[in-house]
């Protein structure tokens, strides 16, 4: 791995299929660039909201008050459709994902669909977004969600509001699916999402108790995913130590959630070969990754 992060300027392929040429085709690679490429990661270009109003917060450490922390940035290069879901961390994962997949100069491919506003009008929260074409083709997208998606607090018109997120509408994944981009292989034409290949699933802790955040609640919104959106792969990250976990007992439920996503992605069976639905569950370890930060 370190003599791979020394390429900078290679492709670094993830993930290939097979096309019909009989060659492998890259559907998700990444490129590793100079710390001063402005052409990659631009600050704050895709943030939604301008500057976050924490009180009482320490400055940084000069090792980690800078622009970059690592000695490169990185690329992505994708065909596949991905879509966020959660909270506002979901969100920031999006805007990460989206500064490496979109350049300095494709505003146009970013539509935000949803927002309101916060903070007597100068803070915008964004509720859905697309962004088509990204570098590679694909397609990267968010979805606010403050609970857990089944087909109780389905309806029409999904909320988009400062406090009123436990709604999901069938208008939202209809502008999701039938966002219109131009096609990557034929500017002159215009296609269609259609569906998504995967969705990376942020759940709501903060927003919800961690007892409720059920096994079975999680299996229902997995399920939603696929039958709605056409999704095949769930990624679904683990909690981490956050302004949310205010006693021991919090932070046991915690350990028990990120152990329990692991079981489920694990023992999850996929729907019958030729039937729709989510084929796989992924682990994304955002938890560990951020808690040995912060140890």
């Amino acid at each position: 791995m370190n003599k791979t992060l020394a390429n900078k300027g290679d492709d670094h392929v993830i993930q290939a299929i097979n096309g019909g040429d009989g060659e492998p085709h890259p559907r998700v690679s990444f490129r590793l660039h100079d710390p001063n490429d402005e052409s990659v990661n631009p600050p704050d270009k895709y943030e939604s909201i301008p500057k976050y109003l924490c009180r009482d917060k320490a400055e940084l450490s000069p090792d980690l008050d800078k622009r970059t922390i690592l000695n490169f940035r990185t690329s992505i290069s994708t065909d596949l459709k991905i879509l966020f879901v959660g909270d506002s961390v979901a969100g920031q994962f999006a805007q990460t994902f989206d500064t490496s997949v979109l350049g300095p100069d494709n505003n146009k491919a970013r539509s935000i669909k949803g927002q309101f506003h916060g903070n007597n009008g100068n803070e915008a929260h964004i509720c859905l977004t697309s962004s088509a074409p990204i570098r590679g083709g694909g397609v990267s997208a968010y979805w606010r969600f403050t609970n857990m998606m089944n087909e109780h607090n389905k309806f029409g018109n999904g909320a988009c509001g400062s406090g009123d997120m436990k709604r999901w509408g069938t208008d939202q994944v209809v502008s999701l699916l039938d966002h219109q981009y131009t096609d990557p292989g034929d500017d002159t034409k215009s296609v269609s999402v259609g569906k998504f290949d995967a969705a990376v699933l942020r759940l709501p802790f903060g927003w919800m108790k961690v007892p409720a955040m059920t096994e079975q609640r999680i299996i229902e919104e997995v399920k939603i995913l696929g039958q709605y959106l056409g999704v095949e792969t769930v990624i679904i990250s683990t909690l981490s130590f956050n302004n949310n976990v205010r006693s021991i007992p919090t932070w046991k439920d915690v350990i028990k959630a990120n152990q329990m996503i692991r079981d489920l992605a694990e023992n999850w069976k996929p729907p019958a070969p030729g039937s729709g639905g989510v084929r796989q569950i992924l682990v994304n370890e955002f938890g560990d990754f951020t808690n040995q930060i912060i140890w």
